[in-house]
């Protein structure tokens, strides 16, 4: 497995992921798809910390 970092820029903030994930690419596209959905319904940094290590 590969780790991968989700860094976030919104506007003017970014946010840089430190830590990252292990996932097998396929997964890694899943969870990105799914932070993104979910990221104007409840914001960025909660789209993120919640999906961060499923």
């Amino acid at each position: 497995m590969k780790r991968f970092y989700s860094d976030i820029r919104d506007g003017g903030q970014f946010m840089r992921d430190d830590e990252g994930v292990e996932r097998h690419i396929k997964g890694a596209c899943q969870e990105a798809t799914t932070a993104l959905r979910d990221s104007p319904r409840i914001g960025w940094k909660q789209a993120a910390s919640s999906h961060h290590g499923t």
